[in-house]
C-alpha cells in the first residue's frame, strides 16, 4: 500500500530565498536655451510662448517656454519663463532652477543654484515665473548682448525603484571584529519601528 510520506515531503519543501533592494537616487540634468534676434520676438502677443527643443531628464520630457510679452496681461511689462512637462499621464515632483547667463561667462561654469520645489500632475503641466525680468530693465542689462541672450534650466528628480538581486546568505558576509562590537556597545540593540 502506498504511503503519504512522499507527498508530505514535497509539500513541506522550502521555497528558494529571494532578495530585493530599494534604490533611491537623485537624477539631475540641465538644458541651455539661447534666444537670438530678441527684438524680433517682441510683439508676438501676451500668452504666446517660444519653446525650446524637448529635452529629457529622469525619463521625463521637458521644454522651456519663453514668453516675450509676458504669460498674462498682468505680466505684459515682463518677460516670462516656464518649465513645461511634455510627458503626459504622469505625476512627478522636481526641484528646479532657471537663470539668465552672463555672455561673459559662456559657456557657463556652473549650473543654477536655488530654485523651487513643484509637483507636476494632470492639473498643472507647467510652472514658472510670470515676472521673471522687467522688460525695460532686461534690455539694459548685461544679459542681453548683440540682440541675444540665454538661460540655463536645471532639474533634480528623486527617483525610486525596487530591483531583484541575488540572495546572499548571511553567513557569506564577514562578521565584524569583536572590538567593533565593543566599540558600538548598545547601538546594536533593536528598537520599535514606527506604528
Amino acid at each position: 500500500m502506498a504511503t503519504s510520506g512522499s507527498s508530505s515531503s514535497s509539500s513541506s519543501s522550502s521555497s528558494p530565498m529571494t532578495s530585493s533592494v530599494s534604490v533611491n537616487e537623485v537624477v539631475s540634468g540641465s538644458h541651455l536655451f539661447k534666444i537670438t534676434g530678441y527684438s524680433l520676438t517682441k510683439g508676438i502677443g501676451v500668452g504666446e510662448p517660444i519653446a525650446s527643443a524637448v529635452f529629457t531628464v529622469g525619463g521625463y520630457d521637458w521644454a522651456i517656454e519663453y514668453y516675450p510679452d509676458g504669460c498674462k496681461a498682468d505680466d505684459a511689462d515682463y518677460i516670462s519663463f516656464f518649465l513645461a512637462l511634455q510627458s503626459y499621464h504622469t505625476d512627478v515632483q522636481i526641484y528646479w532652477a532657471i537663470k539668465l547667463l552672463d555672455p561673459a561667462e559662456m559657456p557657463p561654469s556652473a549650473v543654477p543654484v536655488g530654485g523651487s520645489l513643484y509637483t507636476f500632475d494632470s492639473s498643472g503641466r507647467n510652472w514658472g515665473y510670470g515676472r521673471f525680468f522687467k522688460r525695460a530693465e532686461f534690455e539694459e542689462s548685461r544679459y542681453l548682448k548683440d540682440d541675444c541672450f540665454a538661460v540655463m534650466c536645471t532639474i533634480h528628480i528623486k527617483m525610486s525603484r525596487v530591483e531583484r538581486v541575488p540572495y546572499a546568505h548571511p553567513s557569506a558576509a564577514a562578521a565584524p571584529p569583536i572590538e567593533l562590537h565593543d566599540h558600538l556597545g548598545g547601538s546594536w540593540r533593536g528598537e520599535r519601528g514606527p506604528t
